[in-house]
């Protein structure tokens, strides 16, 4: 007569098959299970004998997909910062680009203009051109054309100028 037993997880059976052998153990020496040249007695020693090798296949089975799911995450974050390092390459480009927008030519001519005239012409041009303008002027040249345009449009491109020098030394934000 084969008894059907229910189908359980992994940790169940193994709980299982440490309280049988415990009772054994407590029951005495005629019902222990040695292993080897004695037979199990009892149909929970049976049991725990046949499910032996399945639950420790579960278990290692069980393991294998936490290894699984951990790698997967790994290489997920692994993509993302392979995205992260292309967007900071994109935009260290688009920097040397906007410093590359004031070219020595440019500049010479805003630095020889009035201040007043030289700050009308850099209103009429992108933010980004006129400050990489500006970031190339003397200092003194550039407060004074800073001075003649409209306070909000020049705080803007102070802003930005004080960006770009903050990102140009050691190239840290």
């Amino acid at each position: 007569m084969t008894a059907k037993l229910p189908k359980m997880s992994a940790a169940v059976v193994s709980v299982f098959c440490l309280s049988v052998s415990a009772y054994a153990a407590l029951a005495g020496p005629e019902h222990t299970f040695v292993g080897g040249d004695r037979e199990p007695q009892t149909l929970a020693e049976r049991y725990c004998t046949n499910v032996a090798d399945k639950a420790a296949d579960l278990r290692m089975a069980m393991q294998l997909r936490q290894l699984n799911e951990l790698s997967e995450d790994v290489d997920k974050r692994a993509a993302s910062l392979e995205r992260k390092l292309v967007e900071l390459k994109e935009w260290v480009q688009k920097r040397d680009e906007f410093v590359r927008r004031g070219t020595d030519a440019l500049v010479k001519i805003f630095a020889t203009m009035r201040p007043d005239s030289a700050s009308q012409q850099l209103i009429a041009v992108d933010e980004r051109t006129a400050a990489a303008i500006l970031m190339k002027l003397k200092p003194r040249k550039a407060s004074s054309i800073l001075n003649e345009m409209d306070p909000e449009r020049a705080a803007r491109l102070a802003a930005t100028i004080a960006g770009a020098a903050r990102i140009g030394k050691g190239g840290k934000i």
